[in-house]
């Protein structure tokens, strides 16, 4: 990742562009979600959910910071420039940490989870096993956890990137439209620690479903957005609910298929998350271009919303259900 940040900068064609987002992209795959999601999956029992939220809302955190810094950058200096110092600084900060102080688990440092031998003892045998990767691709489970993957993030990008437009097409302007996406973005920081808390005090399932319910009542509320209050309440449920889409889905993975090929069941179900940022952006565009109106792309994304949380309901259920037979083993 850090070495194709620092050789962007010297290319010259669209095609080395090309070339090099290849790398870029197996080394984000390699560096973000997956691999965090292991290492919290295995290093928490206790508190899993809340550090799960902590650390993806330092996602938004890196946002907030680099994106105004590597405008200012390219604005002084130049985009060669801008990613040569992204490259550098990506190399510095992270190959020495996943070097020195990283450990995939608590073991390898002879460590117990956060928890300790108590949470061990709670935490379910399915859980703590898990099947095989080749198992979970012939399982129902994780067809419905891919599902509402990728059902989530359809909504969630195709809302998203078309709210400034809609905003402006209903008569605020471009810089009011603008505040209040960023007050979308700071609420996402906050909802992604707000909703891994949740996780831990009200269980996996109902966290998932209160999630889902501001998801779909915040679409609902981009009809009535000609207010300035209700367009102000639409980014800050919006920013909590859409936490969900990050949050929950390595939690519920790990519950309902363990942590014995985690990362490798994650990163087959990350694809999802993958197709639904590809298929939701454009979907919105096309929808508008031929009705000239977002509203049948909203209730598309609410229909998504529902059909998701019963995908929840039911995946949920069959993790209870083989808790269940595994006890009374």
């Amino acid at each position: 990742m850090a070495l194709s940040f620092t050789l962007f900068s010297q290319c010259r064609t669209l095609t080395q562009f090309y070339i090099l987002a290849l790398f870029l992209g197996i080394g984000s795959a390699g560096s973000h979600i997956i691999p965090v999601s292991m290492m919290i999956t295995n290093w928490f029992i206790e508190k899993r959910g809340l550090a799960m939220g902590i650390v993806f809302a330092a996602t938004g955190v890196g946002g907030m910071i680099f994106n105004p810094l590597t405008n200012w950058l390219i604005i002084n200096f130049s985009w060669q420039t801008t990613y040569l110092i992204s490259g550098i600084v990506i190399g510095i900060l992270t190959i020495p940490t996943a070097f020195f102080i990283v450990s995939a688990k608590p073991a390898d440092k002879g460590l117990l989870p956060y928890g300790g031998e108590e949470a061990l003892a709670r935490q379910s045998a399915e859980e703590q096993g898990g099947v095989t990767a080749t198992q979970a691709l012939r399982g129902s489970a994780f067809w419905l956890l891919a599902a509402l993957i990728l059902l989530i993030t359809i909504a969630n990008m195709g809302v998203l990137h078309h709210i400034v437009p809609y905003l402006t097409d209903i008569g605020f302007s471009s810089t009011t439209a603008a505040a209040l996406m960023s007050l979308h973005m700071a609420m996402l920081i906050v909802g992604k620690v707000l909703v891994g808390g949740l996780a831990d005090r009200l269980g996996l399932l109902k966290s998932y479903l209160l999630c889902m319910v501001g998801l779909m009542v915040s679409i609902a509320l981009l009809y009535g957005s000609y207010f300035l209050w209700v367009a102000i309440f639409f980014n800050v449920l919006f920013g909590f609910s859409i936490a969900v889409r990050t949050v929950m889905p390595p939690l519920m993975t790990a519950r309902v298929l363990g942590q014995k090929h985690f990362a490798v069941i994650y990163g087959f179900l990350n694809i999802f998350t993958t197709l639904g940022t590809a298929v939701g952006a454009p979907l919105s565009g096309f929808i508008y271009d031929y009705t000239k109106s977002y509203h049948m792309a909203f209730a598309l994304y609410i229909v998504l919303c529902i059909i998701a949380a019963l995908a929840g309901i039911a995946v949920m259920a069959k993790a209870k259900k083989r808790n269940g037979a595994l006890a009374q083993a």
